[in-house]
């Protein structure tokens, strides 16, 4: 009985005109001509013929999942262990392909359950990533290592079992070593830097160009599953004795892993268009609380980072920012973290559940010692085709996620056990600040209560698009007022001078925070402009916005 092929054909050329000494034969096999097969060897056809790459007919009848006419194959002599120029010989394309009874005819036939790909890849990694446990079961009875490792990474059948938990218990119970690790590497990644804060991936600056380097790999078969959110089969690699605080190359571990984790998204991404959601990111950030409290359960420490400086607590805060964010749509104007766009959109559990499970979560990490005010130090990279996947800009503390976050409650936590709102970050922001630029008055008037400094000045890079003025520096000595005027939001700009934010500073270019206000109102009003252009009734129609500006007039005056 054939089945039908799902997988791994392209490994195969479908052009044979110029190969082999039996091409009769090669069609039959792929037409699943059994009688046609049975006639050729009858007629003394060779089953070992090899196409150009190495392809006999007993790897074309795998692929198929064809056992009756393997079985023909067999019984004339054919080899079970000719593989083609990759190293797929028809036990592991029958893993790939075919019912366990074909897997268990090559078996019977003397196939070697152990002769792996080029890559390394054996037929027992290759059930594993498959989930197959019957065929697992197969294989390691005919004496499969249970602990080989493929050639490129060094991962194990164990490691690709991730996801499965029933595999994962079998693999176990037959001798499979949690404890061996991939290989480790060097990744470089380059700085970007955007040109302006409104365009591109926005409130991502950072004060360094170039390159800089981490280490990647070194994980053992925990960190598999929580990248697969499989809580069952990391139960059973810590019950067989695991190490919950084990690291990764670059410092991460499963905790850290669990909660700053980012998953590939369900379509395929094409870089630079990425949804708004995300910034333009290949990843969603995903992470998975119910691992988090387990490995918290089994004595994770909460003090690690990784190679790009992130936290445990970076990661839930981030967790708590993106439930308190789920269903509510996010500005792009200027200071706006990315934090807020990178987060990827809701993943379908509740908001309200995921709100507190994630505040549950970073209320033990501080009750064991994390530090709010730890500050990152690169951005995160992503992979290829991706310029990054980073949440926050280098420098940022939990705090500064915090305050972008629209969880008052989130902020509290962390300025209760030291949280420091007025800590600067690589690109001149403090919380403060970005809660100001984030336009949300319950956080402004939080950090304030909390110590956050009304009076101080600010040196950011961010460069604010102004067609009144070619400026092509950062404006310098910004009070918060100025930052506030930006945004232009009346309850913000009020609250910021009923507690004491004076009206007539200055910045570097000698604009008070009304000047900078008219500007970006200008502003506004010529990209919309732009955006209407061609259209009489559209551009009859936009009348420009001067709410902050005249806020900032009346609490002056004039």
């Amino acid at each position: 009985m054939r089945t039908a092929a799902v997988a791994w054909w392209a490994w195969f050329p479908l052009a044979l005109s110029a190969a082999t000494d039996a091409p009769d034969l090669f069609r039959a096999v792929r037409d699943d001509d059994r009688a046609a097969v049975q006639q050729l060897l009858r007629q003394g056809a060779n089953p070992n013929a090899r196409e150009p790459d190495g392809t006999t007919p007993l790897g074309w009848a795998a692929v198929r999942a064809n056992a009756e006419i393997t079985e023909l194959l067999l019984k004339a002599g054919a080899d079970a262990n000719l593989t083609n120029e990759l190293g797929l010989g028809p036990l592991a394309l029958a893993v790939a392909n075919g019912p366990l009874t074909l897997v268990e005819q090559l078996l019977a036939a003397g196939a070697d359950p152990n002769v792996a790909r080029e890559n390394g890849e054996t037929p027992l990694m290759t059930a594993a990533r498959l989930g197959r446990v019957d065929v697992l079961e197969r294989l390691l009875a005919k004496g499969a290592a249970v602990n080989a490792r493929d050639e490129k990474f060094g991962q194990t059948a164990l490691m690709w079992a991730a996801g499965r938990p029933e595999a994962v218990r079998l693999l176990l119970a037959r001798g499979a070593d949690p404890r061996l690790t991939t290989k480790t590497w060097d990744v470089k990644y380059t700085f970007y830097l955007p040109t302006t804060v409104t365009l591109g991936k926005t409130g991502i600056p950072w004060n360094n160009d170039g390159d800089y380097t981490v280490k990647k790999g070194g994980l053992n078969a925990l960190f598999f599953a929580v990248q697969k959110n499989d809580v069952a089969s990391a139960r059973l690699l810590l019950e067989a004795g695991l190490d919950a605080n084990a690291t990764a190359a670059d410092g991460t571990t499963p905790l850290l892993a669990a909660l700053y984790k980012w998953d590939a998204p369900a379509g395929t991404f094409i870089p630079g268009r990425g949804a708004p959601a995300t910034a333009g990111s290949s990843q969603r950030f995903r992470p998975d609380l119910a691992m988090a409290a387990l490995l918290l359960d089994r004595g994770a420490t909460i003090k690690n980072v990784d190679g790009a400086g992130y936290t445990a607590l970076h990661g839930a805060a981030l967790a708590v920012a993106k439930a308190a964010r789920s269903g509510v749509r996010q500005s792009g104007a200027y200071g706006q973290t990315a934090a807020a766009l990178a987060l990827g959109a809701d993943d379908g559990s509740s908001p309200a559940n995921a709100l507190a499970e994630s505040l549950a979560i970073v209320r033990r990490l501080l009750a064991a010692g994390a530090d709010p005010n730890a500050q990152t130090i690169y951005p995160t990279g992503g992979p290829a085709g991706d310029v990054r996947i980073n949440p926050a800009p280098p420098g940022s503390s939990p705090m500064h996620i915090a305050a972008s976050s629209g969880s008052v409650e989130l902020l509290r936590l962390l300025a209760e056990r030291g949280g420091n709102p007025n800590l600067g970050r690589r690109d001149g922001h403090t919380p403060f600040s970005v809660a100001v630029l984030a336009g949300d008055v319950a956080m402004a008037r939080e950090l304030v209560a909390r110590g956050a400094d009304v009076r101080a000045r600010w040196n950011p890079q961010d460069k604010i698009p102004d067609p009144v003025e070619a400026i092509t520096l950062p404006r310098q000595q910004q009070s918060i007022l100025h930052l506030a005027a930006i945004q232009g939001r009346p309850e913000m700009i009020e609250f910021l001078h009923a507690q004491g934010a004076p009206l007539e500073a200055k910045n570097s270019l000698g604009e008070t925070p009304l000047d900078l206000a008219d500007h970006q109102e200008r502003y506004r009003e010529a990209i919309q402009r732009q955006g209407a252009e061609g259209d009489p009734a559209k551009l009859k129609k936009i009348v420009r916005g001067r709410a902050g500006s005249d806020t900032l007039k009346r609490l002056m005056g004039r």
